[in-house]
């Protein structure tokens, strides 16, 4: 097995990519839920835009019963299905990009051509207002890789594990001293290793066309109760956190069956993923101040 590693919006790693594989796993991403007006465009044009480049160039190629691609989406999209305004703003973007395709996809900077047009797009056609930015973006790039006879989206819940520096598992194993605020809610979580398997299955898994599941293990747990356990682990529990109660809270119901299928096992429970975690942590620790010495 040979893998390919570069940038995809690199037209001719892209194009060199699309002919010698068989998979291709496009894990460039803006994640972001935090995004600023004057960021939106980048977001919308790497999560977005992007993945219709990439479907092109396959198609051009004559290698879309061939090629499989395997797009990481995010578990945030079952909030923007439920809005029929973003329907109709990505219905939008779609047309506007495949009007404008042949223009682009030839561009040799291709990242701030796509940039560009999504900041153009976005002045004639504002975000909905009911999500946020990510989520649509994830949505957009969706669409555009379902072009695809054959082609996988997963929606992936929070994944965390040793050497994630975001999401709030990775806040809570490095804390503040002081400050630490989050929101009261629920959500699920993926060990990295389950979502390596799952990515991996995914694509040898022969599907007649294209799939859409959860990559989640469909056990919601309280970030209270999770920021104890990691407390518990790491023995300070005089580091304080506030948990906002005024924030509304993003009930995502997530169906993990087909997950559970592609693995042929259980997820990896909770309390052994955060000890895994925490233990990298410490072993790290350890090693650098052993070579500082």
């Amino acid at each position: 097995m040979r893998v390919f590693v570069g940038d995809m919006l690199d037209l001719d790693n892209l194009r060199k990519t699309i002919w010698d594989a068989d998979i291709i796993y496009n894990m460039a991403g803006v994640v972001t839920l935090g995004a600023r007006p004057e960021e939106f465009a980048r977001v919308i044009a790497v999560n977005g835009f992007a993945q219709g480049v990439i479907t092109h160039w396959i198609q051009q190629a004559g290698k879309g019963e061939e090629v499989k691609v395997v797009y990481p989406s995010s578990q945030r999209v079952h909030l923007a299905l439920a809005h029929a305004s973003v329907d109709t703003w990505v219905q939008e973007a779609v047309e506007a990009f495949s009007a404008h395709r042949d223009a682009l996809v030839d561009k040799q900077d291709i990242s701030t051509a796509l940039e560009t047009f999504a900041a153009q797009f976005l002045v004639v056609h504002p975000l909905p207002t009911q999500c946020n930015v990510y989520e649509i973006s994830k949505r957009l790039g969706e669409h555009l890789v379902s072009w695809l006879p054959q082609h996988c989206l997963m929606r992936i819940s929070g994944v965390y594990g040793p050497g994630f520096t975001r999401g709030f598992i990775a806040r809570a194993v490095h804390p503040q001293p002081e400050g630490n605020v989050e929101v009261a809610e629920k959500r699920d979580f993926i060990y990295i290793d389950d979502l390596n398997d799952l990515l991996w299955k995914a694509a040898q898994t022969p599907i007649l066309g294209g799939h859409i599941f959860d990559g989640a293990s469909g056990k919601r747990k309280d970030l209270q109760e999770v920021w104890k356990m990691i407390r518990d682990l790491r023995g300070d529990h005089g580091v304080t956190i506030v948990f906002n109660e005024d924030v509304a809270q993003d009930d995502l119901v997530l169906d993990p069956a087909f997950a559970r299928h592609l693995l042929g096992r259980d997820f990896l429970p909770i309390h052994l993923g955060l000890a895994r975690t925490v233990f990298a942590q410490t072993s790290e620790i350890i090693r650098r101040r052993h070579v500082d010495a």
